[in-house]
């Protein structure tokens, strides 16, 4: 499964982030060009704007790198009623 990353600043400007992939049991996440052009770092801490491919190293309490866990659905998201 790969997922493109768009940043949308409104007015029909937006921006390729990048591509999120799994690859295996792993989460992963590259950089567009156009994105790392703009200078703009979302995720400092823990996804460093920069080439190539971040795997992501299964830190903290998350699935994912925290810029994309954060929009996934928590536990009241996956409760059946």
């Amino acid at each position: 499964m790969k997922l493109t990353v768009k940043l949308d600043f409104g007015c029909g400007r937006e921006i390729k982030v990048g591509t999120f992939s799994e690859i295996g049991r792993d989460t992963a996440f590259e950089f567009a060009g156009e994105f790392l052009s703009s200078g703009l770092d979302p995720a400092p801490f823990r996804l460093r704007a920069g080439g190539g491919l971040k795997i992501y190293d299964r830190s903290g309490n998350m699935e994912t790198f925290g810029l994309f866990d954060d929009s996934l659905p928590d536990g009241w998201g996956r409760r059946c009623s």
